[in-house]
């Protein structure tokens, strides 16, 4: 069995590494409240904190108040082997969290960091359980053999060894309670890795709707354009409709994945939706002007329809040339740029 002063030593490190960077990170989370940004514990973090009350809890407490104690010190050590999962873990975790290592193509396709990131996902559940399974093997496995007659189990006469009991964990493993255990937790796991996998379809399928949305701005810029040609040119109105926008099932594709999309993408959404519709109005409009053409009127009345259908029609043109703009930016991932652009009308404006 290791020795305790080593165990102490050991949990000791961990301690002072994770209340170092524990406080590195208050320091820099209250740096953030100051610029009035959302704040976290980055999931790598989560590790360290779990680690270091660990190594405090469960290892120094049980070597300093039990230090002559058998199960006190297999407690110990097993820990400690946990421990050493945990940070290399969080090494990894904290590197995916800031795309230092894995995640560097999402700097183009999401530019806001979210919490967790994907890799740091997988990153901290796989060390989790790697850290489990390690702490129960070595607290089942390392069971040494006491000769009789050796009064304290922790210093053994000289020639004497000690052996890995793996008969132990053969009893451990053939038992229906914990196979019951296991099937369950992997049950768990599959399932919650089946939630995270659909949820990454439906943000997928999100940004489809609105690159298919982009699609059908177009086709309605063209149609306005035709329609605005005809009565510049030919004097001609066709009131004819134009379908909407379906901006109902985009907002129910956000619901349905709100805790995966950051606060800029929410935005953006939001902004997308809120052009769709003020564009539709004003499609609408232009459709009740166009149908007043079929019935006698004033010649007056017709002209100041007519001018005012032209400006129905440009302002619907800026809007739909906006509106593409701001689902090219979308699908490109450029979600700040949405919510931060200063819009000019002059920019979209066509003689």
């Amino acid at each position: 069995m290791v020795d305790p002063g080593t165990l102490a030593t050991v949990a000791s490190v961990v301690a002072g590494f994770g209340v170092a960077m524990l406080f590195f990170r208050i320091q820099r989370e209250l740096q953030i409240r100051e610029k009035v940004e959302p704040q976290w514990i980055p999931w790598a973090d989560r590790l360290l904190i779990g680690a270091t009350l660990a190594s405090v809890l469960l290892v120094l407490l049980p070597v300093l108040a039990f230090p002559q104690q058998e199960p006190a010190l297999r407690t110990a050590v097993a820990v400690c082997a946990g421990l050493a999962i945990l940070i290399a873990g969080y090494v990894f975790g904290i590197l995916a969290h800031y795309r230092l290592v894995l995640g560097r193509h999402r700097n183009t396709t999401h530019p806001e960091r979210e919490n967790p990131e994907p890799a740091e996902r997988v990153i901290v559940l796989v060390s989790l359980v790697l850290a489990l399974f390690v702490v129960f093997g070595v607290f089942i496995t390392a069971s040494p053999d006491k000769p009789a007659g050796a009064a304290n189990p922790m210093a053994l006469p000289p020639g004497v060894s000690r052996t890995m009991d793996w008969s132990a964990t053969e009893r451990f493993f053939n038992n229906q309670s914990v196979g019951a255990f296991f099937g369950a937790f992997a049950a768990f796991v599959l399932v919650m890795l089946n939630d995270w996998r659909r949820d990454l379809r439906k943000v997928r399928n999100l940004r489809a709707e609105v690159e298919m949305n982009l699609a059908d701005a177009q086709a309605k810029l063209e149609t306005v354009r035709s329609n605005r040609s005809l009565m510049r040119e030919h004097n001609q109105v066709v009131p004819a409709p134009i379908l909407n926008f379906n901006t109902t099932l985009i907002r129910s594709m956000t619901a349905d994945v709100l805790s995966r999309l950051s606060m800029d993408q929410r935005r953006a959404l939001e902004a997308v939706c809120y052009f769709m519709e003020a564009t539709d109005e004003l499609l609408l409009g232009a459709y009740n002007i166009a149908k007043e053409f079929g019935t006698p009127a004033e010649p007056t009345v017709r002209l100041r329809n007519a001018e005012h259908l032209l400006n129905e029609y440009s302002d619907a043109i800026d809007n739909l040339k906006r509106l593409q703009e701001m689902c090219r930016n979308y699908v490109d991932g450029k979600f700040t740029v949405i919510v931060t652009k200063q819009y000019d009308r002059r920019d979209y404006e066509e003689k």
